[in-house]
């Protein structure tokens, strides 16, 4: 008697097993998740922008930077185009602003916080998410003693 319930337990334990791998592996599904189609990426490079940094009221320094700007729609990128001109002035006095602390003289002008802040800026004037990314495609700078 001993030897038939464990004979079924046995057969009990491989028939899950083999349902289990069934329906794990083996069982098609009709629905598959499609991946969302990756969005249509577009760049609006701006002019160059001079910012001065003055010191003991004298220019100690001047950064010239260009930006470019990345949407992930078409349709965003021409609604920017609009508000342009206000979101350069934004640009602008944000980094006037900015570049005259000691935080950025003492982190040595960090791109990572001057690319937050100007994409703050740009989020307020043009609405969240209108612009993916601000990048800064290039700076030159030229330091006066």
């Amino acid at each position: 008697m001993k030897k038939l319930v464990l004979i079924l337990v046995l057969l009990l334990l491989l028939g899950a097993g083999a349902a289990a791998g069934w329906w794990l592996y083996l069982r098609k599904t009709d629905t598959v998740p499609s991946a969302p189609p990756p969005p249509i990426l577009s760049k609006l490079d701006l002019d160059v922008l001079p910012v001065s940094v003055i010191k003991n009221n004298q220019v100690a320094r001047v950064f010239f930077f260009r930006f470019t700007l990345i949407f992930d729609a078409p349709d965003k990128e021409t609604k920017v185009k609009i508000l342009l001109p206000r979101l350069i002035d934004g640009f602008n006095t944000e980094l006037h602003q900015l570049m005259a602390r000691k935080l950025m003289e003492e982190t040595d002008y960090d791109p990572d916080l001057i690319i937050t802040r100007l994409q703050e800026v740009a989020d307020r004037i043009t609405g969240k998410g209108e612009i993916r990314q601000v990048t800064i495609a290039n700076v030159d700078r030229k330091d006066f003693k």
